[in-house]
Protein backbone atom coordinates (compact mmCIF):
# COMPACT_ATOMS: atom_id res chain seq x y z
CA UNK A 1 0.00 0.00 0.00
CA UNK A 2 1.16 2.80 -0.88
CA UNK A 3 2.53 5.57 1.54
CA UNK A 4 0.43 8.77 -0.12
CA UNK A 5 -2.75 6.46 -0.30
CA UNK A 6 -5.45 8.52 0.88
CA UNK A 7 -8.92 8.36 2.09
CA UNK A 8 -10.63 7.76 -0.74
CA UNK A 9 -8.22 5.05 -1.54
CA UNK A 10 -8.50 3.71 1.47
CA UNK A 11 -10.35 0.27 3.26
CA UNK A 12 -10.78 1.10 6.41
CA UNK A 13 -10.18 -2.15 8.86
CA UNK A 14 -11.83 -2.80 12.19
CA UNK A 15 -8.96 -2.94 15.01
CA UNK A 16 -8.59 -4.63 18.05
CA UNK A 17 -8.71 -3.02 21.37
CA UNK A 18 -4.66 -2.41 21.68
CA UNK A 19 -4.59 -1.44 18.07
CA UNK A 20 -7.60 1.44 19.12
CA UNK A 21 -5.56 2.18 22.47
CA UNK A 22 -2.41 2.90 20.21
CA UNK A 23 -3.93 4.80 17.42
CA UNK A 24 -6.28 6.88 19.54
CA UNK A 25 -2.80 7.75 21.81
CA UNK A 26 -0.80 9.18 18.57
CA UNK A 27 -3.78 10.71 16.96
CA UNK A 28 -3.77 13.05 20.18
CA UNK A 29 0.27 12.69 21.07
CA UNK A 30 2.15 12.25 18.26
CA UNK A 31 5.89 11.62 17.98
CA UNK A 32 6.55 8.55 20.36
CA UNK A 33 8.62 5.61 20.30
CA UNK A 34 7.18 2.03 20.81
CA UNK A 35 8.39 2.32 24.31
CA UNK A 36 6.95 6.13 24.89
CA UNK A 37 3.82 4.25 23.48
CA UNK A 38 4.09 1.50 25.77
CA UNK A 39 4.41 3.41 29.04
CA UNK A 40 1.98 6.33 27.94
CA UNK A 41 -1.30 3.44 27.41
CA UNK A 42 -0.25 2.21 31.02
CA UNK A 43 1.40 -1.04 29.35
CA UNK A 44 3.36 -3.45 32.14
CA UNK A 45 7.09 -3.17 30.73
CA UNK A 46 6.76 -7.17 29.94
CA UNK A 47 3.63 -6.46 27.78
CA UNK A 48 6.46 -4.30 25.45
CA UNK A 49 6.77 -6.73 22.91
CA UNK A 50 3.31 -6.79 22.39
CA UNK A 51 3.12 -3.13 22.19
CA UNK A 52 5.91 -3.45 19.50
CA UNK A 53 4.41 -5.87 17.55
CA UNK A 54 1.28 -3.81 17.18
CA UNK A 55 2.42 -0.84 17.04
CA UNK A 56 4.46 -2.14 13.49
CA UNK A 57 0.95 -4.46 12.73
CA UNK A 58 -0.62 -0.99 12.64
CA UNK A 59 1.94 1.15 10.34
CA UNK A 60 1.35 -1.95 8.25
CA UNK A 61 -1.86 -1.62 7.66
CA UNK A 62 -1.53 2.38 7.09
CA UNK A 63 -2.61 3.94 9.85
CA UNK A 64 0.35 5.06 11.45
CA UNK A 65 3.68 6.14 10.10
CA UNK A 66 7.62 6.50 11.09
CA UNK A 67 10.00 8.59 10.53
CA UNK A 68 13.88 8.45 12.44
CA UNK A 69 14.70 10.20 15.59
CA UNK A 70 17.10 9.78 18.68
CA UNK A 71 17.09 8.43 21.92
CA UNK A 72 18.51 10.49 24.97
CA UNK A 73 21.07 8.28 24.70
CA UNK A 74 21.47 9.34 21.27
CA UNK A 75 20.62 5.82 19.54
CA UNK A 76 18.73 5.62 16.30
CA UNK A 77 14.61 5.07 16.93
CA UNK A 78 11.37 5.31 15.07
CA UNK A 79 8.72 7.60 15.97
CA UNK A 80 5.60 6.87 14.83
CA UNK A 81 2.21 9.31 14.37
CA UNK A 82 -0.70 8.72 12.48
CA UNK A 83 -1.80 8.84 8.85
CA UNK A 84 -4.14 11.10 7.51
CA UNK A 85 -6.66 7.36 7.72
CA UNK A 86 -5.38 7.03 11.15
CA UNK A 87 -6.40 10.40 11.96
CA UNK A 88 -9.97 9.92 10.67
CA UNK A 89 -10.12 6.60 12.49
CA UNK A 90 -9.28 7.78 15.28
CA UNK A 91 -11.80 10.82 15.04
CA UNK A 92 -14.80 8.62 13.84
CA UNK A 93 -14.27 5.67 16.62
CA UNK A 94 -13.19 7.05 19.68
CA UNK A 95 -15.64 8.41 21.69
CA UNK A 96 -13.57 10.45 24.11
CA UNK A 97 -11.73 12.01 21.14
CA UNK A 98 -10.19 15.38 21.63
CA UNK A 99 -11.59 16.32 18.65
CA UNK A 100 -10.39 19.98 18.36
CA UNK A 101 -6.49 18.77 19.49
CA UNK A 102 -6.44 16.17 17.04
CA UNK A 103 -7.62 18.63 14.27
CA UNK A 104 -5.16 21.07 15.35
CA UNK A 105 -2.56 18.79 16.17
CA UNK A 106 -2.11 17.55 12.17
CA UNK A 107 -3.70 20.30 10.63
CA UNK A 108 -0.65 21.22 8.91
CA UNK A 109 0.63 18.13 7.75
CA UNK A 110 -2.96 17.05 6.86
CA UNK A 111 -5.00 19.99 5.07
CA UNK A 112 -7.74 18.09 4.23
CA UNK A 113 -8.79 18.46 8.27
CA UNK A 114 -8.44 22.73 8.21
CA UNK A 115 -12.17 23.15 7.21
CA UNK A 116 -12.81 21.24 10.13
CA UNK A 117 -11.84 23.22 12.87
CA UNK A 118 -14.25 26.03 11.33
CA UNK A 119 -16.90 23.38 11.09
CA UNK A 120 -16.11 22.64 15.06
CA UNK A 121 -16.20 26.16 16.22
CA UNK A 122 -20.19 26.08 13.71
CA UNK A 123 -21.22 22.86 15.05
CA UNK A 124 -20.04 22.88 18.52
CA UNK A 125 -18.30 19.44 20.31
CA UNK A 126 -21.78 17.37 20.06
CA UNK A 127 -22.71 17.44 16.46
CA UNK A 128 -19.06 17.68 15.47
CA UNK A 129 -18.38 14.19 17.37
CA UNK A 130 -21.80 12.52 15.59
CA UNK A 131 -20.33 13.84 12.04
CA UNK A 132 -17.55 11.68 12.91
CA UNK A 133 -19.15 9.27 14.19
CA UNK A 134 -21.05 8.19 11.56
CA UNK A 135 -17.91 9.18 9.06
CA UNK A 136 -16.06 5.67 7.91
CA UNK A 137 -19.40 5.64 6.05
CA UNK A 138 -17.73 8.25 3.87
CA UNK A 139 -14.79 5.42 3.00
CA UNK A 140 -17.34 3.05 1.19
CA UNK A 141 -18.66 6.29 -0.83
CA UNK A 142 -15.52 7.81 -1.57
CA UNK A 143 -14.14 4.16 -2.57
CA UNK A 144 -16.55 3.96 -5.29
CA UNK A 145 -17.15 7.98 -6.44
CA UNK A 146 -14.56 9.54 -4.52
CA UNK A 147 -13.68 12.13 -1.62
CA UNK A 148 -15.56 15.05 -2.61
CA UNK A 149 -19.04 13.31 -3.81
CA UNK A 150 -18.78 10.51 0.16
CA UNK A 151 -18.17 14.49 1.84
CA UNK A 152 -21.45 16.27 0.00
CA UNK A 153 -23.39 13.02 1.38
CA UNK A 154 -21.84 13.45 4.71
CA UNK A 155 -22.88 16.52 5.12
CA UNK A 156 -26.71 16.22 3.84
CA UNK A 157 -26.78 14.36 6.73
CA UNK A 158 -25.32 16.53 9.41
CA UNK A 159 -27.53 19.54 8.25
CA UNK A 160 -30.54 16.95 8.97
CA UNK A 161 -28.84 17.06 12.36
CA UNK A 162 -29.30 20.80 13.08
CA UNK A 163 -33.29 21.12 12.14
CA UNK A 164 -34.14 21.33 15.74
CA UNK A 165 -32.05 24.60 15.25
CA UNK A 166 -34.11 27.90 14.25
CA UNK A 167 -34.49 28.98 10.94
CA UNK A 168 -32.43 31.92 11.01
CA UNK A 169 -29.41 29.94 12.83
CA UNK A 170 -29.77 27.01 10.27
CA UNK A 171 -30.01 29.05 7.40
CA UNK A 172 -26.50 30.57 9.04
CA UNK A 173 -24.93 27.08 9.59
CA UNK A 174 -25.63 25.93 6.09
CA UNK A 175 -24.22 28.74 3.98
CA UNK A 176 -20.85 28.56 6.45
CA UNK A 177 -20.72 24.74 5.99
CA UNK A 178 -21.04 24.78 2.23
CA UNK A 179 -18.31 27.86 2.24
CA UNK A 180 -15.52 25.23 4.14
CA UNK A 181 -16.38 23.03 1.07
CA UNK A 182 -16.52 24.69 -1.95
CA UNK A 183 -15.98 22.26 -4.45
CA UNK A 184 -18.93 20.63 -2.79
CA UNK A 185 -21.00 23.35 -2.66
CA UNK A 186 -20.72 23.38 -6.48
CA UNK A 187 -20.85 20.14 -6.99
CA UNK A 188 -24.74 20.29 -4.93
CA UNK A 189 -25.52 23.23 -6.89
CA UNK A 190 -25.01 20.99 -10.14
CA UNK A 191 -27.01 18.32 -8.98
CA UNK A 192 -30.10 21.10 -7.70
CA UNK A 193 -29.92 22.29 -11.27
CA UNK A 194 -30.05 18.72 -12.49
CA UNK A 195 -33.15 17.80 -10.32
CA UNK A 196 -34.79 21.18 -11.24
CA UNK A 197 -34.41 19.91 -15.29
CA UNK A 198 -35.56 16.36 -14.37
CA UNK A 199 -38.81 17.28 -12.41
CA UNK A 200 -39.42 20.31 -15.28
CA UNK A 201 -39.78 17.72 -18.43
Amino acid sequence: MSKKESIDEFCFKELGSLQEKILFHLAENPDKNAQEIQKDIDYPSSQYGNVNTTVKGLEKLGYIKSKGGKSKKNLEIKLYSCTENGVFYALAKNPKANIKSIITTYENEYPVFVPFLELYSVMGKERIAKFFENSLDLALIANKEGYDKAISSLLIKVLNEVRDLDKKTRKKFAKKTMKLFPKTHQMMIEWKKTLNYVLEE
